[in-house]
């Protein structure tokens, strides 16, 4: 004998051998993925749990028809307004609640008379900043004809030559108010929104929905002249946006918003082009574009949370980023839309600060719909100087601004003890730790290893033959 030994291997033996394989393996891996994977990849990936779960729940209240807070329609005889909801919440873009965003988390409807709707010969844009427009009383008069409306004499004092958006805001208002002890919210004037708070005893039977921010509007007929090239945009990609939905978008129109401008000679004239109908349809359209869509949802987190505060002026306004994101989606950029285990995710969120940054930087940001519209024209280099600062730093430190876990957590964390149910699944959600994951990998490798193994035993058993060790 050479002193050799032979022993033949048990099932705790292919365990071990097992675990160790496992390990060994996964452990190469991750390092491996490590050494390419973006810092802020695993912390876009938990926001995407995250948000996906909140999104269902807000969808529990805000679809259904039997839950609806406002009625469709408001008003009486031929003074009728139609309500219709709008806004990041209703887009699926929504955050979770004032405590964690710092803002509170609303519900946006528009409000427009029934009884006439504008026309492009109506639009004046001689006299007004850029993004605004004026509306002419001579057309909407023959619309109107010899109907009886308050409406209608509350325009004709206000302004024989433009409709004014101030004049109808006092007239909604003064409806709405007359009309709060049948509803179970306050109405109270935040100009230029009217704003509809939940009554206390009614704020938990709400949620998501207790504020509402009601803006003045009117329908516009057909789709403008102004946003003809939108319908057939030369450098737009078409399999990143179908003709189909341009037609359905054209089809639906838009509307004129008040929104009274620093800049105007009259403010109360003053009406901005909505294209909230048509927005809504494309962020629904571009839902499948994942990682995209994500790194949106965190920058217009991180503006809400950590740039708009430190902000003067409307300098960044969340629709700026609203506009980067439809630019961005119609136009190939090298990136993967779809793939959230891309392994340039947290590099397309840097991409986008990038593309805004460049924007403040040539004091140049086409509207999205009217792209001869510059949104920043009218800032001062000082103003849009600061803003590159704060871009700036973002890119530095982006995840001391992309803190959305974070905050969250220390929302939920106190309601999860006290109420328990869907706040203890988001915590549980967010509390999926990386070791947990780690582990879980582990075992599946290790496992499978010990399967094989143990098989490889059994067939070797059926031929008389057997997995040994050797040793001297």
């Amino acid at each position: 004998m050479d002193g050799t030994i032979i022993r033949r291997l048990g099932f705790v033996d292919i365990f071990v051998v097992s675990v160790f394989t496992g390990a060994f393996f996964f452990l190469t891996l991750l390092l491996y993925q490590r050494a390419k994977e973006h810092p802020l990849n695993s912390l876009l990936r938990k926001a995407h749990k995250v948000d996906g779960f909140i999104q269902k729940q807000l969808a529990k209240n805000l679809y259904r028809e039997d839950f609806d807070p406002l009625p469709s329609v408001m008003g009486e005889g031929d003074d009728l307004y139609s309500l219709e909801k709008c806004g990041s919440v209703m887009e699926g873009y929504g955050f979770f609640s004032v405590e964690v965003t710092g803002t509170e988390q609303d519900i946006d409807v528009m409000v427009s008379p029934k009884m006439f709707a504008v026309r492009d010969l109506d639009v004046d844009e001689t006299s007004t900043p850029v993004g605004f427009v004026w509306v002419g009383m001579g057309n909407l008069l023959q619309q109107i004809g010899n109907r009886k409306s308050e409406l209608f004499e509350v325009l004709k004092k206000a302004n024989e030559q433009f409709v004014s958006a101030g004049a109808i805001y006092q007239h909604f208002l003064w409806i709405a108010q007359s009309r709060s002890e049948d509803l179970d919210f306050h109405v109270v004037q935040n100009e230029p929104a009217i704003t509809f708070k939940a009554k206390e005893l009614h704020q938990q039977r709400y949620g998501y929905m207790r504020v509402i921010d009601v803006a003045v509007s009117l329908t516009f007929s057909g789709w403008p002249k102004l946003a003809s090239e939108w319908l057939n945009r030369a450098n737009r990609e078409s399999h990143l946006l179908s003709t189909g939905t341009i037609q359905k978008i054209a089809r639906g129109g838009c509307h004129l918003v008040y929104k009274p401008s620093v800049l105007s000679e009259d403010p109360e004239l003053d009406w901005r082009f909505s294209f909230s109908k048509a927005e809504r349809t494309l962020l629904q359209y571009h839902s499948d574009k994942h990682t995209l869509r994500l790194c949106y949802i965190m920058l217009r987190y991180a503006y809400k949370k950590h740039l708009k505060p430190r902000l003067a002026t409307k300098v960044l306004a969340s629709y700026y980023l609203k506009t980067l994101f439809l630019w961005l989606a119609e136009t190939e950029t090298g990136f993967d839309y779809y793939n959230l285990d891309d392994q340039r995710l947290g590099a397309l969120f840097e991409f986008m600060v990038k593309k805004l940054k460049d924007a403040y930087k040539t004091h140049s940001l086409p509207h999205y719909f009217i792209r001869q519209w510059n949104l920043l024209r009218d800032f001062s280099k000082e103003d849009v100087k600061q803003v590159q600062g704060f871009l700036e730093d973002l890119l530095q430190n982006s995840k001391d601004y992309v803190t959305y876990i974070h905050d969250t957590r220390r929302y939920i964390a106190p309601l999860a003890k006290q109420n328990g149910g869907t706040y203890n699944e988001l915590l549980m959600i967010i509390d999926e730790s990386y070791t947990t994951h780690l582990l879980t990998q582990v075992l599946v490798i290790a496992t499978s290893t010990f399967a094989s193994l143990v098989f490889t035993k059994c067939v070797l058993n059926l031929f008389s033959l057997d997995l040994a060790l050797c040793s001297l």
